[in-house]
């Protein structure tokens, strides 16, 4: 795909295969149950590399959640 992020079903599916402690739950709840995960995991340069798009979704996921006061 040549889109900036992919539809939430494929960024889903690779958050199902690839990290297991959170398999069937979308991002923003994650984001809610578990904050230090996502940012420890956005730092990892295995993540950056292998799941570009899931990356810069988290990013921006992160930085929102960060502004909420």
């Amino acid at each position: 795909m040549s889109r900036a992020f992919k539809p939430m079903p494929i960024i889903l599916d690779l958050v199902q295969k690839n990290f297991r402690k959170y398999k069937n739950i979308i991002l923003e709840d994650v984001v809610k149950k578990d904050q230090q995960y996502l940012q420890w995991l956005n730092t990892q340069p295995w993540f950056k590399i292998k799941h570009k798009d899931l990356h810069l979704k988290l990013n921006i996921l992160l930085i929102r959640v960060e502004n909420v006061p």
